[in-house]
């Protein structure tokens, strides 16, 4: 993929400002061949201060929050085969991607959260993080406790992941200067 992207693999990067890229993931998922498009944003200090919190190490392809492209332009999952119309697909990416443009600024990253193609494993860690540099106290327990209901059906080492990042942002939220977006 071109026009300003930076591949890793499967995943294509392009900055878009000081904090914000927009990423893409072609797929294919498992042994397929097809081309599975899923796509969104990153934003810089949400991705690594979640990986942090979690005692990752910080992953510069991480996104932060997206979806398959088809549901991203309020359609069906989208996939096309291998030898499909590079074309189609292409056109298709960046009209994904810009309709994730407006949520292009950290105090519209919630809404992105909200919509219903916004998919993926750690979206409850970083939705928290959202809030914190947002200043939201309130969000951020709020979040916190849903996070908690995701990710400790049980104590297991999920949940003490959860415990750890849990633990760091209310050290963040105690300190008396907070981290800015």
């Amino acid at each position: 993929m071109e026009r300003g992207f930076t591949r890793v693999g499967r995943m294509h990067l392009r900055r878009e400002d000081a904090q914000f890229s927009f990423w893409v993931d072609t797929g294919p998922i498992g042994t397929r061949s097809d081309i599975i498009p899923f796509l969104g944003l990153r934003h810089e200090r949400v991705s690594e201060i979640s990986e942090r919190l979690r005692g990752l190490e910080p992953d510069p392809y991480a996104g932060t929050v997206g979806g398959n492209v088809g549901k991203v332009l309020g359609g069906p999952f989208r996939r096309w085969s291998a030898d499909g119309e590079t074309g189609e697909v292409l056109s298709t990416i960046l009209a994904g991607l810009e309709a994730l443009r407006p949520y292009m600024a950290l105090e519209r990253l919630p809404d992105a959260f909200g919509a219903p193609w916004a998919v993926g494993p750690t979206n409850s860690y970083r939705l928290v993080v959202v809030h914190l540099l947002l200043e939201d106290r309130a969000h951020v327990e709020e979040s916190l406790k849903r996070a908690e209901a995701e990710y400790c059906h049980r104590e297991d080492e999920i949940c003490a992941t959860f415990r750890r990042f849990e633990a760091g942002v209310k050290v963040m939220l105690d300190r008396p200067e907070q981290p800015s977006p």
